[in-house]
């Protein structure tokens, strides 16, 4: 389950002392979308209705991989390692079901966080309608990147991609910084933490 960017956002807005920057990638929370448009349904259905609860081994990793990845290179070897990875540290369906329950009842009810957000997002992510993201953006006055093709698995999708998006904002946040005379040993912190 991608909790990520909820737990990221949580961090920040608890910790800001502890949080220079982070970079979110295809999320949703409220209050900045509702329930209904966080999620596309249909997808989720499509999961459920595999029998992806149920399934074992590589048949359910498939199933993940096939709602979660739309341009994987080489999807056998992908498949294999998370296979692998699924075998020596298994997850109980009810901890799925606990952090879907998670992921849908989080709400970021503090404000935007202080620490500086970019927002990536997927336009084919069939699991969150990148609008999300997009409301996020605006929400937080943070930018947002999308890409067209990839799929929820953004990182796996296109590393390249997302490497130099956040390697493009890392670069503005350190001029930025400079620009109105911000520590740039944050900003050095920040691309360390990245790194």
């Amino acid at each position: 389950m991608s909790l990520g960017g909820m737990v990221a956002c949580e961090w920040a807005l608890s910790y800001p002392e502890e949080v220079a920057g982070a970079v979110l990638i295809n999320t949703s929370m409220r209050p900045a979308v509702t329930l209904r448009s966080r999620m596309r349904p249909l997808s989720y259905w499509k999961l459920l209705a595999g029998g992806v609860l149920s399934l074992r081994g590589r048949w359910r990793e498939a199933r993940v991989l096939a709602a979660t990845s739309r341009m994987v290179d080489r999807p056998r070897e992908v498949l294999d390692a998370w296979v692998d990875l699924q075998r020596r540290h298994p997850v109980a369906w009810r901890n799925g079901f606990r952090q879907l329950l998670a992921a849908l009842r989080y709400q970021a009810s503090r404000g935007r966080p202080q620490a500086p957000m970019l927002l990536l997002c997927s336009q084919a992510d069939d699991l969150v309608d990148w609008r999300c993201s997009q409301a996020l953006s605006r929400a937080w006055g943070a930018p947002l990147r999308m890409h067209t093709q990839a799929g929820h698995d953004l990182a796996l999708d296109d590393p390249s991609w997302v490497a130099q998006a956040v390697g493009d904002w890392l670069r503005a946040q350190q001029m930025h910084a400079m620009v109105i005379g911000g520590s740039p040993s944050r900003i050095a912190d920040l691309q360390v933490q990245q790194g």
